[in-house]
């Protein structure tokens, strides 16, 4: 469970990462573990008409002071992208309200502390600056996710529990 849940969210991370985030696309991939989505813009929804008031109640609960809401029903799923705090974030919840996952996309400067210390310190990324940052929660997990950048390459790097794993490494062309 754990490497299909990594794999897939490195496709969305790389993904996020050359895309320029998800609304600066016509179209918006969400991967989650076994499911892989397109969301196009034209299906996205500034108003809230498109979620069930079970979504709309759970949303609200969660997330009290999101602004930009753009909605899609995703087959019996509603996707939303919202910003909160100057960070952008998406959520995915089923008809019911259940909220399936949300991700928060953010920088080196909103990184906890003490996983911005794990990573800085750890000997394989000293000459790695970090440049994109993700939180993912899901099934009750709560995954930080980093894109690092040397000279030479790029990584993915996830840490979950205390533990630090390189998901999935790409060198630079020269």
């Amino acid at each position: 469970m754990k490497p299909r849940f990594f794999l897939s969210l490195s496709a969305l991370f790389f993904s996020s990462v050359f895309a320029g985030g998800c609304l600066a696309q016509e179209t918006s991939l969400v991967k989650l573990p076994g499911v892989a989505v397109a969301v196009n813009n034209t299906d996205m929804n500034d108003g809230i008409a498109s979620a069930s008031p079970n979504v709309v109640k759970v949303f609200d609960s969660y997330f009290k002071n999101a602004s930009d809401l753009r909605w899609a029903k995703v087959d019996k799923n509603y996707f939303v992208s919202f910003r909160m705090n100057g960070q952008q974030n998406t959520a995915l919840f089923k008809k019911n309200g259940y909220l399936i996952n949300h991700v928060c996309y953010s920088n080196e400067q909103n990184l906890p502390a003490d996983i911005r210390k794990m990573i800085k310190t750890h000997p394989d990324y000293l000459d790695y600056k970090i440049t994109h940052v993700w939180n993912i929660k899901q099934d009750k997990r709560d995954v930080w996710a980093a894109y690092l950048e040397s000279n030479n390459d790029f990584v993915l790097v996830s840490l979950e529990s205390g533990m630090l794993e390189e998901v999935k490494r790409m060198n630079k062309q020269k």
